[in-house]
């Protein structure tokens, strides 16, 4: 069932980006009904990629969020399946919320509202389905937008009986205010969307700098301009910086004319690849600890 999919991927062997820049290439949108059914009967967890539309400099495009969110899950699954863990990956969705964006050309943004409306719809087609339980990230840093996500699940999972967690860094769940113990929150040691490359830059990074910048010339390299990316300048932004920035709309467009927040042009295919498959490697080992440790699954056949 699943073969089509994990066909020459259960090892993890070749390149997440060898479907091309398809965002369903190896999800559940290329199976057939049967298939999906089969794979609820199974036990099969879902991994859903969330992300947004928006700028992200002159460099990338505005699909940078949702290409390193599916990339992500994408490579996570087939380091799940190498385990055993029978899994699929739900359609990657990009509507999402933008503040800090809002005013540059290509950022998408919608309701809060809407953003929670759309994760109960897609919970209540999942659990139609038999699905138990899904497992989410989002490739986006934007404080609104991770918190209606996590408000959204917790929504979702008592209207619809979906189990639906939301996999977060430290630092988003410390910007959220949230304690890491609630049942739908699953803290990993994997790093946020936008983290910078090293341990301790010596400047903030968090916007189409040389982390977002290098995984995308990983995986998907076609999309980079990397000529350009090398001739921009560090924004040697500091706190003060950055929560201005955080304001949005003309206060961000003003403190980055050219819509990126950090150092693109350190940035390199190379070191986008040895983080990419580092983050892959510890958000599956959490979501295999939190399943292994979830009573509901030991009973699935």
């Amino acid at each position: 069932m699943i073969a089509m999919i994990a066909a020459g991927s259960a090892s993890g062997q070749g390149r997440v980006s060898e479907g091309g820049y398809s965002i369903f290439n190896e999800t559940m949108v290329d199976l057939n009904y049967q298939q999906v059914e089969e794979a609820a009967k199974a036990g099969a967890i879902l991994l859903w990629p969330l992300g947004v539309i928006e700028e992200h400099g002159p460099h990338l495009p505005l699909g940078t969020d949702i290409y390193n969110s599916y990339a992500t899950m994408k490579q996570v699954a087939r380091l799940l399946r190498a385990k055993g863990q029978q899994v699929l990956i739900a359609p990657p969705m990009y509507w999402g919320i933008n503040d800090a964006t809002g005013a540059f050309g290509g950022s998408f943004s919608v309701k809060p509202s809407t953003l929670k409306a759309i994760i109960e719809d897609t919970f209540a087609s999942f659990r139609k389905d038999g699905f138990q339980s899904v497992y989410i990230i989002t490739g986006h840093g934007d404080r609104l937008h991770n918190l209606t996500i996590v408000e959204g699940v917790e929504a979702a999972r008592s209207s619809t009986g979906m189990r639906g967690f939301v996999v977060l860094a430290p630092v988003m769940r410390d910007r959220l205010g949230l304690k890491g113990t609630e049942g739908h929150v699953v803290v990993t040691d994997a790093p946020a969307a936008g983290a910078a490359l090293s341990a301790a830059p010596r400047y903030i990074e968090v916007h189409a700098g040389a982390g977002e910048t290098s995984a995308t010339w990983f995986n998907f390299p076609a999309l980079v301009n990397g000529p350009l990316a090398a001739s921009l300048p560090d924004t040697k932004f500091g706190p003060d910086d950055l929560a201005e920035w955080r304001k949005g709309w003309d206060n961000a467009r003003t403190k980055t004319p050219l819509g990126y927040l950090g150092d693109p042009s350190t940035s390199s295919a190379e070191r986008g690849g040895a983080a990419f498959h580092d983050g892959a490697q510890r958000l599956a080992n959490t979501i295999l600890a939190h399943v292994a440790a979830s009573p509901w699954m030991k009973h699935r056949p």
